[in-house]
């Protein structure tokens, strides 16, 4: 198991980290509008997309750490609709407080053939914890974590 060391930590990286996406059929409805669950497929992404650009691979996180975050809590506010054939941007930021991850998610949707202008569709606010593969809350930074977040400190 993990040992940590480190009674606090906070971070919180320099950019966000974005990616666009053009909607599928499979992320719609039958009325062509983006479903409500394919979002939360979409912020899962952001958010192991961007651990993974900062050094985190969750699945190593797993296997040789024994650790993995659970999302603990999660806001959505529904803006507009996204429709099949948009072309949309996830960007996402977030800040390191002890132990816990605040991400802060936007998707908007991009100008083009159905719109004229950039379209905020959500935003999402995410609190992911650590544990480990018991379930045991990690209350303190895990050492491989601080290594990669903040340095050798």
């Amino acid at each position: 198991m993990t040992t940590s060391t480190h009674t606090t930590a906070t971070f919180t990286p320099d950019q966000p980290y974005s990616f666009e996406y053009d909607v599928q059929i499979f992320d719609t409805d039958c009325y062509g509008v983006i479903w409500h669950g394919a979002y939360v497929k979409w912020l899962e992404m952001g958010r192991v997309d961007m651990l993974k650009h900062l050094g985190i691979d969750l699945k190593q996180m797993s296997d040789a750490h024994d650790i993995v975050f659970p999302v603990v809590e999660q806001n959505t506010r529904f803006r507009a609709s996204g429709r099949f054939g948009d072309r949309v941007r996830l960007t996402t930021t977030f800040r390191l407080d002890g132990y816990k991850f605040f991400f802060t998610q936007q998707v908007v949707a991009l100008p083009g053939r159905q719109r004229p202008a950039e379209q905020l569709l959500i935003e999402a606010q995410t609190t992911v914890v650590m544990v480990n593969l018991e379930g045991r809350l990690y209350r303190k930074l895990p050492d491989i974590l601080y290594k990669l977040l903040l340095g050798d400190g």
